[in-house]
């Protein structure tokens, strides 16, 4: 457990996701605060884990940074391919994990680190892939990924987890957990989303 910060401020759902993306950030950081509090997508990875847990893969390496599970499964693939994104066709269920913030991974780095940002693939369509997302626009959101000859067509992509089993079940989980954000316009900060953003630190081993 992460032990917030004692003030006498009120708590509120945004106090609270405020005060737990900070500590996350000190974590998957190296102990050091960075400037980016608006920057991170401290919850992101979180989310991406709660998604595979969720569809029925127990032993994914859950972790709060996507370069952490991404490291993970490259020691240990378990369920999971572990490919050159400059190589590979896309397909629906892969997870892309891309740099954030001028970080500068590549497939063949030697040790994954540092800010990145993973969105799980749901539809493909010509040259468009949709991919599900935690922590966009402080909410569960779609990024629209443009693709080159069924490649991630941006360079700044270092891997994508391809499941081996699940595949379906995935989809279906991060589709519904978009759908649930969306239908009542949820924030980071909306009270109603706090118990849901709960279940999704809980998967990474941090209780708010």
């Amino acid at each position: 457990m992460i032990k917030l910060r004692e003030n006498t401020k009120q708590v509120t759902a945004a106090t609270i996701v405020g005060e737990i993306q900070l500590q996350i950030i000190q974590v998957t950081n190296g102990g050091g605060l960075t400037d980016a509090f608006n920057k991170a997508n401290p919850w992101s990875a979180a989310f991406i884990s709660y998604v595979i847990k969720t569809a029925g893969i127990s032993d994914f390496p859950v972790n709060a940074s996507h370069a952490l599970y991404a490291e993970a499964l490259r020691k240990n693939p378990s369920k999971f391919q572990v490919l050159d994104p400059s190589i590979t066709t896309i397909q629906v269920g892969d997870l892309v994990v891309a740099n954030r913030d001028g970080n500068t991974l590549a497939f063949r780095t030697g040790k994954w680190s540092g800010n990145t940002h993973g969105d799980i693939i749901t539809s493909i369509s010509g040259n468009t892939a949709k991919g599900i997302g935690g922590n966009i626009g402080q909410s569960v959101g779609v990024t629209n990924i443009g693709l080159v000859n069924g490649k991630l067509g941006r360079s700044d992509y270092f891997v994508v987890l391809r499941p081996t089993e699940k595949v379906s079940s995935i989809v279906n989980v991060a589709e519904e957990e978009y759908n649930k954000w969306k239908k009542d316009r949820w924030k980071e900060t909306t009270p109603a989303a706090l118990s849901t953003l709960r279940e999704y630190y809980k998967v990474v081993g941090i209780t708010i």
